[in-house]
């Protein structure tokens, strides 16, 4: 459960001390984001950001034009991984100047994501198909090594090399055949298609925030065995240059805003300024005093929501509705 009011006291703070607004995004990066992004920076006051991210990946595209958005609103970005972010998350994440990764933070490889055929629920990793075709080549070449080097030296030499290779030759390709077939060449291009788009925009944006090391984008893109797989804070520092864990004042925003800074919600998207910039602090100082003197307490929020998007841009009460759905209270 988020606590509201200590988190956006502590997003006050933090955004005063360090002259940057606190954005929080929660949820999967599709075309609805591409449009909010637009509404929120309108209510930007500060000239640096800090990006609380969490999310299970999404569009490439997206996650990019955010990731410019932000680049071009923000002379600074600083991008807080606090919880789970991934495939497409860690491409957005690109984008920082800094990267701060918590103690729950996890970063993932950048790779595509397919839907399995006749499967509208379950994805599978663009990399299964090429994995597949590099280990079948494996396969192929340390069979027919063996074959032709068992058939020379049965014959204790009287078999010559090219004799040897042409009789396991057929052989291997009669085994194999069948499951290379298997293979569809159509959805090989379309993955490494996907894969170069996300390591283009990943150069993309590094040129402007220079955070990431030598070769870190082809391992990002190709480098590790697994979707899902952990790329922790000590990890993340084998890819980009400036990484840091959260200072106390972060850990205390992390612990007000609950589940929300931790955990995707896909179903209840948000994308907020946690910090109030200075006119919304005013018109809540203000409008706390007239309650007070007409006996409420009220405060302001000015929440909006973009036509046709299911990404929240408010700030303030928006948090504490989603936090609230996401942790279940």
């Amino acid at each position: 459960m988020t606590d509201v009011d200590k988190a956006q006291k502590l997003a006050n703070a933090y955004a005063l001390k360090n002259d940057c607004d606190v954005l929080l995004c929660n949820g999967p990066m599709r075309r609805t984001l591409d449009i909010a992004i637009h509404e929120c920076l309108r209510k930007r006051s500060h000239p640096n950001v800090l990006l609380i991210l969490t999310t299970e990946g999404g569009n490439a595209h997206v996650a990019y034009r955010v990731a410019r958005h932000l680049q071009q609103a923000y002379g600074h970005v600083r991008v807080f991984v606090s919880g789970w972010c991934k495939s497409a998350g860690t491409l957005l994440a690109v984008c920082g100047h800094e990267l701060i990764v918590g103690d729950r933070g996890e970063l993932g490889p950048v790779d595509v994501q397919r839907g399995r055929t006749d499967d509208l629920w379950q994805s599978t990793s663009g990399l299964t198909e090429t994995a597949a075709v590099t280990t079948l080549e494996e396969i192929a070449w340390s069979l027919f090594k063996k074959l032709v080097t068992e058939t020379k030296d049965l014959s204790a030499g009287q078999i010559t090399f090219k004799t040897a290779a042409e009789a396991a030759a057929p052989l291997v390709s009669g085994m194999l055949t069948p499951i290379f077939a298997q293979i569809d060449p159509l959805k090989l291009g379309e993955n490494t298609r996907a894969l170069e788009i996300a390591s283009e925009y990943a150069d993309r944006l590094d040129k402007h925030s220079q955070n990431l090391l030598p070769d870190s984008r082809r391992v990002l893109i190709s480098g590790y065995p697994d979707h899902g797989f952990v790329i922790d804070r000590e990890e993340a520092r084998t890819l980009f240059r400036n990484v840091d864990e959260p200072s106390t004042e972060l850990h205390e925003l992390i612990e007000a805003l609950g589940d929300v800074a931790i955990y995707p919600d896909e179903k209840n998207p948000v994308l907020a300024f946690i910090n109030e910039n200075e006119e919304e602090q005013d018109q809540a100082e203000e409008e706390t005093i007239d309650g007070e003197q007409g006996g409420q307490n009220v405060k302001g929020n000015g929440a909006t929501r973009p036509e046709h998007s299911d990404v929240d841009p408010a700030p303030d009460g928006a948090v504490a509705a989603k936090a609230g759905r996401g942790s279940g209270d």
